[in-house]
């Protein structure tokens, strides 16, 4: 995994489960939204940030939607399997 070597990724996730819990998915735009997008997307063999957006349903929901316009295949995939994991939007 790639992911091991890169000095900032613990960051990174801290940060992006920060936005999880202090900010409303609502308010998010969609430079947030694809940025966030992209880092599930590059997390596709831990899925820890999947995890954990799947742990605030809105914030799933939005970003959810927003992946599914997007040209990541890597996160509609995980979406698709939060989804059938008992996921309800």
């Amino acid at each position: 995994m790639w992911k091991v070597d890169y000095p900032y990724w613990d960051d990174t996730y801290h940060t992006f489960c920060h936005v999880l819990t202090q900010m409303d998915a609502e308010t998010a735009d969609s430079v947030l939204l694809d940025e966030m997008v992209y880092l599930i997307a590059r997390d596709n063999e831990a899925e820890g940030f999947i995890q954990e957006t799947i742990s605030h349903p809105d914030w799933f929901e939005r970003l959810c939607c927003h992946a599914a316009a997007s040209n990541e295949n890597e996160v509609q995939w995980q979406f698709t399997a939060g989804i059938t994991r008992g996921v309800m939007l």
